[in-house]
C-alpha cells in the first residue's frame, strides 16, 4: 500500500494522508488554501480518486519540504471505521463494504466478523483499518512531526509554527460516533494487532486503562 502525500507546492508542506485520523479536516485546509476564492468540494470529492487536491510525486525524501501527519489511537480509529463504514450505510463511495470478496466487511456484520477481518489478514488491506506504523514505514523518510487528533489543536498550532502555514481547519466530518462498547476479549485481540501503533505512539494497550480514557 503506497503511502498517499497531499501537498501545497508553494508553501512546501506535504501531508501523509492517514484515514480516520482527521484527514477530512486536513484536505480541507489543503484545498482551502489551494483554491481560497472557490467553494470547498464535498466530503467525497476530496477524498475521490479524481480529486483535484491529490499532489503525488512531487517531493523527493521529503527533502525541503515540512511533511507531517497525524495519528489516532488505533483501537478507536477501528471503531470509527466500523461504526461510520460497516453500520452507517448512508455514507457512499465505500469501496470496502462494495467489494466484500476482496476487503471482507459487509453492511451490518457483527463487531466480532469485522474484528475477524481485519486481525485475519486474509484480505485485502483496509484503508481505513491497516496499522497506520505499516504505512510509515513505506514512506522512506521520517516525517517532521507526527500529532495526534486526541490534541488536535494543540497539533495545528504546532505546524504552523514550524512550517509557517495556518492551517484554515474546518472540522469537515462530524460523523465520527463515541466508542461502541468493546469486551476485554474484543479488545485484546484488536489490541494484538495494533500493538505497534500503541507502543510506537503511546497508546493504552490495557483494557482497563483504555476504558478509562475512552468510556469512563
Amino acid at each position: 500500500m503506497k503511502p498517499i502525500f497531499d501537498t501545497l507546492p508553494d508553501q512546501r508542506i506535504a501531508y501523509l494522508v492517514l484515514r480516520k485520523c482527521g484527514c477530512t479536516s486536513i484536505l480541507g485546509a489543503f484545498e482551502k488554501i489551494r483554491n481560497a476564492d472557490s467553494e470547498l468540494p464535498g466530503i467525497n470529492e476530496l477524498h475521490g480518486d479524481k480529486g483535484t487536491f491529490r499532489r503525488i510525486g512531487e517531493m523527493h525524501n521529503g527533502e525541503g519540504w515540512y511533511t507531517f501527519t497525524l495519528v489516532r489511537d488505533p483501537i478507536r480509529r477501528f471503531l470509527s471505521f466500523y461504526s461510520n463504514k460497516v453500520l452507517n450505510r448512508s455514507l457512499s463511495g465505500n469501496q470496502s463494504i462494495e467489494n466484500p470478496r476482496e476487503y471482507g466487511y459487509r453492511t451490518n456484520m457483527s463487531l466480532d466478523q469485522a474484528i475477524e477481518v481485519a486481525v485475519g489478514r486474509q484480505f485485502k488491506p483496509e484503508l481505513h483499518v491497516i496499522p497506520v506504523s505499516e504505512i510509515l514505514d513505506k514512506v522512506g523518510f521520517e516525517l517532521d512531526f507526527i500529532g495526534k487528533i486526541e490534541q488536535f489543536e494543540s497539533a495545528i498550532k504546532h505546524i504552523a509554527s514550524e512550517s509557517g502555514v495556518t492551517l484554515p481547519i474546518l472540522h469537515l466530518n462530524r460523523l465520527d460516533r463515541i466508542p461502541l462498547l468493546l469486551s476485554e476479549s474484543q479488545f485484546d485481540r484488536l489490541s494484538q494487532y495494533y500493538h505497534k501503533d500503541q507502543t510506537r505512539f503511546g497508546y493504552a494497550d490495557n483494557y482497563k486503562e483504555w476504558c478509562q480514557i475512552h468510556v469512563d
